[in-house]
């Protein structure tokens, strides 16, 4: 697992990600709640899934976060990115 931390292997957007738009930042919890949003996100799948296939479910999750409405919950993002790579 994953700090949480975003990062990227270019200086200049790096300096972006942690001085322009401050997505690091440890005093708001940033990386520590990315981290617990996907923490729980797995633990779901593999509740439902076991040690199976997850990729019919994390499809069907996908579906269930794009078809709702606004607002949209907290880092939605991340998690779309994991299912979408799971699927």
């Amino acid at each position: 697992m994953s700090s949480g931390r975003i990062q990227s292997s270019d200086p200049e957007i790096n300096e972006d990600i942690n001085k322009r738009l401050n997505l690091n930042s440890e005093s708001i919890s940033l990386p520590e709640n990315r981290k617990q949003v996907l923490q729980a996100l797995i633990d779901n799948v593999r509740r439902k899934c076991g040690t199976g296939d997850i990729s019919l479910y994390c499809r069907r999750k996908l579906e269930q976060i794009r078809d709702a409405g606004a607002p949209k919950m907290p880092y939605v993002g991340l998690m779309i990115w994991w299912l979408e790579k799971h699927t």
